[in-house]
């Protein structure tokens, strides 16, 4: 009876012991046996935009080294820096597959490894070697990255103006000019001081700036002096003129050449473009009857250097008329002579190491002269 017992124990044990082992073993025969032929990636695994759902690892490399190649065939990058663009070699931009694929997580949506080399672009823009010293590069690093990790194909666009470091970016007096003002010019206007706003890459309108800003004036004389002020200050930038107009004859106030004329009335306004990625302001202020304008911002990369050729002076003539109700010993000058002009106004582009890039034709102005009239008498 007790060997029966002891038998039936040893059988329980054994058949006990084999059933464990022999699970544990098949089982992983079974599984093995089961994904054979099915070592890809999980499903829903993808690397910028790309499936690898299945796929084995060789077959991942080349589909993503494929969608690398369209990339840089169909995609470019572009960094500028004040008026200097520079089109980064997409031979710059490294993308580790291999660590990409090594670092992945299954069944999620992955980033590849990207190492941009962009230092030598950036020198070559802002001409500074201390790169750490004016531009924030870990954000200029990363978005740039970003642009680059899903490989979507498209035209980038980076500004460093937008990674400038704080100390970096000061707000420096550019340019300033003044026209004397009249006791009546003066007195035509309450404005004694205003700040005007250039947005980075907009356009600039002087009348809807006016009106905006209230400015009253009970002459028209002001209005055509601001506007001359500022014509003058913003010539010597890279600032693009879209309107500008002049006068039938050149005012006293004026300079020959930078004169603007604006009037609602007529829609004759002085308008311009900041193709710049930074904000520009003009600061206008009247001090003991002189009104300065003053253009303040980041200073530009390139020197601007207006130049002029061509200047005439054309004098008035005198015409004569008689009347006969008039005394023959009189004469009458019923209207004074304006002298006339004839001026070309170029726009001249120096590089930092002061090589010519360019020379443009501003403007070509022409004031015929304003002839004096005379009366004499016949009586």
């Amino acid at each position: 009876m007790r060997n029966n017992q002891r038998i039936i124990i040893f059988f329980v044990l054994f058949f006990s012991t084999f059933f464990i082992y022999g699970f544990s073993h098949i089982g992983v025969i079974a599984y093995d046996f089961y994904n054979e032929g099915n070592t890809g990636y999980q499903k829903d695994t993808t690397v910028a935009t790309i499936n690898l759902s299945g796929k084995d690892k060789a077959s991942a490399q080349s589909a993503i080294a494929e969608k690398i190649v369209s990339w840089k065939q169909q995609s470019t990058v572009k960094v500028s820096f004040k008026e200097n663009e520079y089109t980064l070699d997409n031979e710059k931009i490294y993308i580790d597959i291999d660590k990409t694929l090594t670092m992945l997580s299954e069944g999620e949506d992955n980033s590849l490894i990207v190492n941009i080399s962009f230092e030598e672009a950036i020198i070559n823009l802002t001409g500074q070697k201390n790169l750490e010293k004016i531009i924030d590069i870990s954000k200029f690093r990363s978005d740039l990255t970003k642009a680059v990790d899903k490989l979507i194909i498209g035209n980038y666009s980076f500004h460093l103006e937008d990674y400038l470091l704080p100390t970096a970016n000061h707000e420096l007096q550019l340019n300033q000019y003044s026209i004397k003002l009249s006791d009546e010019d003066e007195k035509s206007t309450t404005l004694k001081k205003a700040t005007i706003n250039i947005p980075k890459n907009s356009q600039f309108s002087l009348l809807d700036e006016i009106k905006k800003q209230g400015f009253a004036f009970t002459n028209e004389n002001v209005p055509n002096i601001i506007a001359s002020c500022i014509y003058k200050v913003i010539l010597p930038t890279n600032f693009i003129i879209v309107e500008r107009n002049i006068s039938s004859s050149m005012p006293e106030y004026a300079e020959l050449g930078y004169e603007a004329e604006i009037n609602e009335d007529s829609g004759l306004d002085l308008k311009f473009y900041n193709s710049n990625a930074a904000n520009y302001k003009l600061d206008i202020q009247v001090i003991s009857g002189e009104l300065y304008v003053t253009l303040k911002g980041p200073s530009l990369l390139n020197v601007y250097k207006i130049t002029s050729e061509g200047e005439q002076i054309f004098e008035p003539k005198k015409v004569i008329q008689y009347d006969p109700l008039i005394h023959s010993t009189s004469e009458v000058i019923v209207r004074e002579g304006k002298n006339g002009g004839l001026i070309k106004i170029y726009r001249e582009i120096y590089n930092n190491k002061g090589q010519r890039l360019s020379k443009e034709l501003i403007s070509e102005d022409f004031y015929p002269p304003v002839h004096t009239i005379e009366v004499r008498g016949l009586r």
